[in-house]
């Protein structure tokens, strides 16, 4: 296709002084050439009761890639992601994909050179995301881990949870810490206390 109007969309973006608006947005060679009213191309997409904007941001999302490719990889994600308006994905360790090496940071790296989304490395905060001993937080932030996680897994020691947070404001980062405690409410149960 050598070129879209797009008809009657919303345009969300508070840097933009159209933002708020009902417009035609005109695409050539792959990026908006004009806004405005009234446009025309032989090729038109009424997008009306739709909006623009700029591209999503997933903060919590996992692949399978590496160890179970067949399940999930990068390419398959990124046409995902394109699908539903997301341009950058934050990766968070698993299973499979522990992130919890410098090698696996930089492996991350190499994807993002090969897919048109942006994944971004959310390395694992304890190794094997056990959480028992912490990682080499350090090494994985300085080859471009942006924050840690323990992926699905909660961190129930205090100890190590305190370690992570002293050492987390020495090298500057982002925790992202999923609140679990199952000793704090066993087999899932919320009992309500009679007065």
């Amino acid at each position: 296709m050598d070129g879209l109007v797009i008809k009657n969309v919303k345009i969300i973006d508070k840097s933009s002084s159209h933002h708020g608006k009902v417009v035609d947005v005109l695409i050539e060679k792959g990026k908006y050439s004009k806004i405005g009213k009234n446009l025309s191309h032989k090729n038109k997409l009424d997008a009306k009761n739709c909006i623009l904007t700029q591209g999503l941001i997933d903060l919590r999302a996992f692949v399978q890639d590496p160890g179970e490719e067949y399940k999930e990889d990068f390419n398959s994600m990124n046409n995902l992601a394109l699908a539903g308006g997301f341009t950058t994905i934050c990766i968070h360790p698993d299973g499979s994909n522990s992130l919890q090496k410098k090698q696996d940071i930089e492996y991350l790296n190499t994807i993002n050179k090969k897919n048109t989304v942006t994944f971004i490395p959310i390395a694992a905060c304890t190794n094997s995301l056990e959480g028992k001993e912490v990682s080499e937080m350090f090494d994985m932030k300085s080859c471009g881990a942006k924050g840690f996680s323990n992926g699905n897994n909660p961190i129930a020691h205090a100890g190590v949870m305190n370690r992570i947070l002293q050492y987390a404001s020495n090298i500057d980062t982002t925790l992202f810490v999923h609140a679990q405690l199952d000793y704090l409410a066993p087999n899932w149960q919320v009992f309500k206390r009679r007065a």
